[in-house]
């Protein structure tokens, strides 16, 4: 049924586009009635509803050979929610050659088999949501949300439903301007190539997770939320009593830790240390297995992408424990963490609030956390050491008497989705401030800064903010909490991050600012600027000396 005057049920989705990984949510009610998490399901269909059906019995594809493995590379599976399921790896599959245009089913489709493809194919797509330098990267985005406005509408007609259907997409605030415009256009395109009646609304992936994870603990205290994704990250900030919220989001995520670099001739290379580190101490040891990861780093089209199959299949590959078992490779993770939990402590104080007593974390991204430790106690202790050394430094008096408690969200990278979709049950939503804290000395609070603006004396005083957080790792009290934790960071580590600083921020304003007016506005933290690019050079000067430590230990 695709008239909405017949249908008797209604649908609503939500999707949330990731960088690394996609969730998709749905919800079925009666017209006019709101739900709850309990009716939030990710999206599926089974052989009752199925989107594909095949002129033959359920083993007739093996038959063909090939076509078996066509067939799940080029459609879409016949059921979805088993074996093939949501969240899944954020992909397309592009078949072989250079097409002028993408067009669904004809050239492109979802990338649904990409973990059990990536060892046998390198014609999978995943940089599709911040990709500006391939001329078919709009083309590419639109392609998949056009094949998920498919399916979508398929489910609902299938259902009882119409063509007529809601649909909730995220997005980080710290999206520059014409990425967010490319981004709606992209949907826009969608819809029209799709011709279904949906009504698209957007959230900021900051708030999402309020409405499915954070609300329902009522806390009575000042509380935040850090989502970690691949590409950015994103905080939000609640005070009950005030009635007042604020989000902040920042570039800088996960693939800053496994990916390769700001040079996109880096990329091709891929030869992220930890990506190094692995070959040289744990690939030999993988059996028969050896092959398959060979094939992936082989295949794959980042180092990312690498991490992220090996991280997948962690239960056999070893990752998470081989990465464990070097001192020198785990002072990466800690630099990261410690970096996004400075710069939070930075924002509170900017924005002159309360300090939260309850940090969660949520997003695919925050899984990293767990490599320093799973326990919630050991990462409370961590963040409250990284506060109050903040305190001292930004003279802020309530950082430096932190007490706040962490957890880890059950799912979390479901929460986003579910929280866009439960969002609009809320008459009265959460409306917060989105505000940019630059993330340098001096730096006026409201103040915003344009392109033309980073000149050689905010760039001198993002460093020096930056150094700060540096020597973080020299001060008594944090040596302390990291050594209880295990953990350490080399006065050589920090004196290299120290030095690297400068050239690294020059990359990232170049890059930042590629495509954009000098007038532009800068929607994102400087502050990780000195770092996003160290992390790597850093990784790859320790990914030999920590193998060679490891080897002389066996």
């Amino acid at each position: 049924n695709s008239d909405p005057t017949l249908a008797t049920d209604e649908f609503t989705f939500s999707i949330d586009f990731g960088t690394t990984n996609t969730h998709v949510s749905y919800v079925k009610t009666k017209h006019g009635v709101s739900f709850g998490h309990n009716q939030v399901e990710a999206f599926n269909y089974g052989e009752e509803d199925s989107q594909m059906v095949m002129f033959n019995n359920k083993e007739g594809a093996r038959e063909f050979g090939s076509f078996a493995t066509a067939l799940k590379r080029e459609l879409v599976p016949s059921v979805l929610g088993e074996t093939v399921k949501f969240p899944m790896r954020t992909a397309t599959y592009q078949v072989a050659g250079k097409p002028t245009k993408l067009e669904m089913f004809f050239n492109t489709n979802i990338g649904f088999n990409y973990g059990e493809d990536i060892s046998r194919s390198s014609d999978y797509k995943t940089n599709i949501k911040w990709d500006r330098f391939d001329a078919l990267a709009n083309d590419r985005m639109s392609t998949f949300f056009a094949q998920m406005l498919w399916m979508m509408k398929n489910k609902s007609v299938l259902n009882d439903g119409s063509d007529s259907f809601k649909l909730v997409v995220t997005y980080p605030i710290s999206m520059r301007h014409s990425d967010f415009a490319n981004f709606k256009d992209a949907w826009r395109q969608a819809k029209q190539d799709v011709q279904c009646n949906v009504d698209i609304r957007y959230r900021t992936e900051s708030v999402a997770p309020y409405y499915s994870y954070l609300a329902d603990l009522q806390y009575g205290e000042p509380y935040a939320n850090m989502d970690i994704g691949g590409g950015t990250t994103d905080m939000l900030y609640v005070n009950p009593f005030s009635g007042e919220a604020s989000v902040f989001s920042a570039y800088f995520a996960a693939n800053d830790l496994w990916n390769d670099g700001i040079d996109r001739v880096n990329r091709a290379s891929k030869a992220n240390g930890f990506v190094r580190f692995y070959q040289m101490v744990q690939l030999g040891m993988l059996g028969d297995k050896q092959a398959d990861v060979e094939a992936v780093i082989k295949t794959a089209s980042s180092s990312a992408d690498i991490i992220s199959y090996l991280f997948a299949n962690d239960d056999w590959t070893r990752l998470s424990n081989t990465i464990r078992r070097s001192p020198q490779m785990m002072q990466l993770p800690v630099i990261h963490f410690s970096a996004l939990a400075f710069y939070m402590a930075y924002t509170l104080h900017m924005a002159e609030v309360e300090i939260p007593r309850n940090l969660s974390f949520t997003g695919m991204g925050s899984k990293y956390i767990k490599l320093i430790s799973s326990a919630e106690s050991d990462i409370s202790l961590l963040v409250n050491a990284i506060f109050r050394y903040a305190g001292e430094v930004l003279c802020n008096s309530k950082l430096q008497t932190a007490d706040l408690k962490v957890s880890f969200a059950p799912n979390p990278k479901e929460v986003t989705a579910i929280g866009a979709l439960i969002s609009l049950n809320y008459a009265k939503a959460i409306n917060p401030s989105e505000d940019t804290y630059f993330g340098f000395e001096e730096e006026e609070p409201g103040k915003v800064l344009h392109y033309q603006d980073v000149n050689a004396e905010v760039q001198d005083s993002v460093v020096r903010l930056f150094r700060k957080f540096t020597e973080m790792f020299k001060n008594e009290n944090i040596i302390d909490v990291l050594s209880d934790l295990g953990y350490s960071v080399d006065n050589e580590i920090t004196s290299k991050l120290s030095n690297y600083a400068v050239q690294s921020l020059r990359q990232m304003k170049d890059s930042s600012s590629e495509g954009q007016k000098p007038t532009d506005k800068l929607k994102e933290p400087m502050f990780f600027w000195p770092l996003k690019n160290s992390l790597y050079i850093i990784g790859k000067e320790l990914a030999e000396n920590s193998a060679n430590e490891i080897s002389s230990r066996q």
